[in-house]
């Protein structure tokens, strides 16, 4: 069985904003982002609703990159935008939540869950052997995070 290490220490980071943005730029630039950061991409959930009040959009994107046979990062992303009005031409008016988790994944392959003794050898393993790199590796897809969520920032505030 594959274990997931989480990268943040809570929920996740977030970002809020109300106003005015480009939507398809903030798709386009996050959708880069994650290309040329090595992610496999995936539109997991898509949901337009009309309302009243404006349009609401929620989104689940799911990212991963392997690290190794043994190690990949794995980013899970949720927009939700809401009381959405066009606001010109590419712009539109609402506000929105983009939050952002992830995880290290170990064993994503799960070549060490067969036995017990394979189990026990993926303990002495992860917790002696390859500790040290497993931080690492953590840190590094925080800063990968907190730099796709600054890029998100930077979109969504251009027009402020």
């Amino acid at each position: 069985m594959s274990k997931k290490i989480k990268a943040q220490v809570s929920e996740g980071y977030q970002i809020r904003h109300k106003g005015v943005f480009n939507l398809e730029k903030l798709y386009q630039t996050m959708h880069a982002w994650l290309d040329e950061n090595g992610y496999d991409f995936l539109e997991a959930d898509h949901q337009h609703k009309k309302i009243d009040i404006g349009d609401e959009i929620g989104l689940i994107w799911k990212a991963e990159r392997e690290i190794t046979d043994f190690m990949k990062y794995d980013m899970v992303i949720k927009f939700r935008f809401k009381e959405l009005h066009p606001a010109s031409d590419n712009l539109v008016s609402g506000t929105s939540k983009i939050t952002f988790t992830a995880s290290v994944v170990l064993d994503y392959r799960e070549q060490w869950s067969s036995s017990r003794i394979k189990n026990l050898l993926f303990r002495l393993y992860t917790n002696v052997l390859i500790k040290e790199n497993i931080t690492k590796n953590k840190l590094k897809l925080l800063e990968e995070v907190k730099d796709l969520q600054k890029t998100a920032k930077e979109v969504l505030e251009f027009f402020r």
